[in-house]
C-alpha cells in the first residue's frame, strides 16, 4: 500500500488517517513521512492482533516508525 503513495501527485485526495496491518508488510519511517507530507495523513491505526492467538509481526515496527515520523498512533485487535 505504501508504495502506491510514493510518487503520486500531492494534489490527490487527502486522508486524515490510514489503517495498516500485516497485509501491508514492513513500512519504513520514510513511507509514513511521505504519507504525512504529501497526503496530509495525521494518524495511523495499526493492527496489533487478530482472533484468539495471532499477533501481527509488523505491529512493533509499524508503531515505532509511525512515532518516528511524528504521526498520531492508534492500535486495534481484529476480532473474529
Amino acid at each position: 500500500m505504501a508504495t502506491l503513495f510514493l510518487g503520486l501527485n500531492a494534489n490527490a485526495a487527502r486522508m486524515d488517517m490510514v489503517d495498516v496491518s500485516n497485509n501491508n508488510g514492513y513500512m519504513s519511517t520514510a513511507e509514513y513521512t511521505s504519507m504525512r507530507n504529501e497526503f496530509g495523513v495525521k494518524a495511523v491505526t495499526v493492527k496489533i492482533s487478530e482472533g484468539g492467538t495471532y499477533k501481527d509481526p509488523y505491529a512493533a515496527s509499524n508503531i515505532a516508525n509511525v512515532q518516528e515520523a511524528g504521526l498520531y498512533i492508534n492500535g486495534y485487535h481484529f476480532a473474529r
